[in-house]
């Protein structure tokens, strides 16, 4: 961390350069934003409104979003342990950093085939003993979609996933579903717990 004292000489603003207009003592005690400045909440949630940051995950021929806090890490896949009389889209568990996780193959689920041409990896969601992990083709990468790419309707998928897709987007000549991952993860869970 840098200390005042490390942080060099401080730049001044000359005098001719600096703004006209100043919040009144009492409005910059009470935190009253300047109209348009980056403190103005108004300016922020239009922001926010017009584009969205998300994960993209390629699954097969299927495009998936995630939120960017949503995943843990994303990482060259273990080995993997399969376990007798479980579901076909539950590829086993893995041991990440001494966690055992359960890793899903979302392409079994949704009935498409992984991408033989780009590099398997294992992006886990969630902490310790509630995680799980999925095998997508590729690195995933960070988007910006904008409001106006939202689709109107989801387009229909495999019935595992269907309830899942809460949004679609058409960004860049592809279709990107938004996955409510951690309803997807509840339900799994509780599949594999029936199975059991």
């Amino acid at each position: 961390m840098t200390s005042m004292e490390d942080a060099g000489p401080q730049e001044t603003v000359p005098a001719e350069s600096a703004p006209a207009a100043m919040l009144a003592p009492t409005a910059a005690l009470s935190g009253e934003p300047l109209a348009g400045s980056v403190q103005d909440p108004q300016s922020r949630a239009e922001n926010s409104e017009s584009a969205l940051e998300r994960y993209g995950l390629r699954v097969g021929d299927l495009h998936f979003l995630a939120g960017r806090h949503a995943a843990r890490e994303t990482l060259d896949p273990p080995p993997v342990y399969p376990l007798p009389h479980t579901p076909a889209w539950l590829k086993g568990l893995a041991n990440v950093r001494g966690n055992i996780v359960p890793v899903i193959d979302l392409a079994v689920a949704a009935g498409t085939n992984h991408v033989s041409a780009l590099k398997p990896y294992l992006v886990v969601f969630g902490q310790t003993e509630e995680s799980m992990a999925l095998l997508v083709d590729g690195l995933p990468k960070v988007l910006t979609l904008e409001a106006a790419e939202r689709l109107a309707s989801p387009p229909a998928v495999a019935s595992e996933l269907q309830e899942f897709v809460t949004a679609a987007y058409d960004h860049e000549g592809l279709v990107w579903l938004e996955l409510d991952f951690a309803r997807l993860f509840e339900a799994f869970s509780r599949r594999l717990a029936r199975a059991s």
